[in-house]
């Protein structure tokens, strides 16, 4: 399974994409520049994970943005390791 990760803390990020390479996926967790989100939108992968453990409220726009594309609505969105309390302030 090709899945994006997209977090804020390098090291979080790099911690959580071992964790899932280990289990056999294909993960892309480099920085989301305009760039990279442009490409999110072309070549969509099986699946999105947003860390919310910093910048809660940056993780939903880009779910939002991700979403409104015609490519990414489809594709699921998972939203991990967030502070309750701050990531349900987000929506």
């Amino acid at each position: 399974m090709k899945i994006r990760l997209v977090h804020w803390d390098p090291g979080a990020a790099a911690a959580q994409a071992a964790r899932l390479r280990a289990l056999g996926h294909d993960v892309d967790a480099g920085p989301l520049e305009p760039p990279a989100l442009r490409d999110l939108t072309r070549g969509p992968p099986d699946a999105l994970v947003i860390g919310l453990s910093r910048l809660p409220g940056q993780g939903r726009d880009v779910a939002v943005s991700f979403r409104r594309s015609k490519r990414g609505r489809t594709v699921p969105i998972v939203f991990v390791a967030g502070e309750p309390a701050k990531a349900a302030a987000c929506w």
